[in-house]
C-alpha cells in the first residue's frame, strides 16, 4: 500500500509539474470555481481489487465503477460557498491522457463543514455525515452528453447505473 500511495504522490506532483504550463482554465457557469486543486489518477491496472479513491488529507474513501478504469481523472480542490470552505472531489471520464479537452464531468462530492450543509441552498444528495459533523454531498451527472449511436453512449448509459457503487462505499477514514 505505501508503493501505491508513492506512486500516486509521483503522479500528482508529475501532473502538478505538467500542469503548472501557463494554460489558464475559464470554468462554466454550471461548474463551481475552483479555488485550489490537485489531480489524481487511479491506477489503470485491471485487478481484482476495486478502484478506490481515498484521500487522508480529506478522511475519505470512495469506490469508483470499474468501467473508470483508465478512463478517469480526479481533480481534488475545494470551492467557497458563501462564508464556508467546501472540499470538492471531482471525477472526469477521460478518453485518453492525450485528448483532455475530451475529459468529461461525472461526478462531484463536496465535504461542507459541520452544519453548513443545513443553511446552503445548494443541491446534491448527501452520502454521509462524519463524527465531527461533516456532510459528504454527491452531484452526479444529470444526463447522457452523447447522442444515441454514439460510440460514447452506451458506455455513459451504463456508467450512470454504475455511479450509485460511490454513495454505497463512500466513507469518513479519520474521525473517531
Amino acid at each position: 500500500m505505501k508503493l501505491f500511495h508513492r506512486m500516486m504522490m509521483l503522479t500528482l506532483i508529475l501532473c502538478l509539474v505538467f500542469g503548472l504550463g501557463g494554460c489558464t482554465q475559464e470554468n462554466s457557469p454550471s461548474e463551481p470555481e475552483q479555488s485550489s486543486m490537485q489531480t489524481v489518477e487511479p491506477p489503470e491496472e485491471p485487478g481484482t481489487e476495486p478502484l478506490t479513491f481515498e484521500s487522508a488529507d480529506l478522511g475519505i474513501s470512495f469506490d469508483l465503477p470499474d468501467s473508470l478504469r483508465g478512463h478517469s481523472k480526479i481533480m481534488v480542490g475545494d470551492r467557497n460557498a458563501g462564508e464556508h470552505r467546501v472540499d470538492t472531489v471531482t471525477v472526469y471520464y477521460m478518453e485518453s491522457p492525450e485528448r483532455q479537452e475530451k475529459d468529461i464531468h461525472l461526478l462531484t462530492v463536496e465535504l461542507w463543514p459541520a452544519g453548513a450543509w443545513d443553511d446552503s441552498q445548494s443541491t446534491g444528495t448527501p452520502i454521509g455525515e462524519s463524527a465531527d459533523g461533516r456532510t459528504a454531498v454527491l452531484h452526479t451527472l444529470q444526463s447522457n452528453p452523447f447522442s444515441e449511436g454514439d460510440e460514447e453512449y452506451e458506455l455513459f448509459q451504463t456508467l450512470g447505473s454504475e455511479i450509485g457503487v460511490v454513495s454505497e462505499t463512500f466513507a469518513f477514514t479519520n474521525v473517531g
